[in-house]
């Protein structure tokens, strides 16, 4: 409990409210692009592998 106060403390100590918000915005941009890339990957995949299913089937017959 003593350490997670002193660290607590010393973070309040250097970083101001202005950072803190700039800090905040970015962890939430960062949240918000990695679920656009991830859910892009998957469509790309997605898409592809459904391409790939159904060109073959014309091929063979």
């Amino acid at each position: 409990m003593r350490r997670r106060k002193k660290v607590s403390k010393i973070l309040k100590e250097r970083t101001t409210r202005k950072e803190e918000g700039i800090i905040r915005k970015f962890l939430r941009f960062a949240l918000w692009a990695t679920l656009i890339g991830m859910s892009l990957i998957f469509l790309i995949i997605l898409g592809f592998y459904l391409h790939i299913t159904q060109e073959i089937p014309k091929i063979s017959s």
